[in-house]
């Protein structure tokens, strides 16, 4: 649904934001430290597509997500993605 890029509500983007903050800090669903790698490329999807529609709190967020539970090549991805600057 993400990488079709349609224009979704603001709302649907915070409860995107707030469900993958919720799956990283969930420890039951994190097995020795790692998610699945399908949660972190929807999280790349996320930034790549909406990076100019979150708000700072919401990047904030993504970022602690990415400190508290990384991947080995996605997670520079989403970082270098989120802190992307419009010229």
């Amino acid at each position: 649904l993400l990488s079709k890029k349609y224009a979704l509500p603001s709302m649907v983007k915070v409860g995107i934001v707030d469900f993958l903050e919720k799956v990283s800090l969930n420890s039951g669903l994190i097995c020795k430290g790692t998610l699945p790698v399908i949660y972190h490329q929807t999280l790349l999807a996320l930034c790549q597509f909406y990076k100019f529609d979150l708000t700072d709190e919401e990047k904030n967020k993504i970022r602690s997500i990415c400190n508290r539970v990384s991947h080995h090549s996605i997670s520079e991805l989403v970082l270098k993605e989120i802190n992307y600057k419009r010229i």
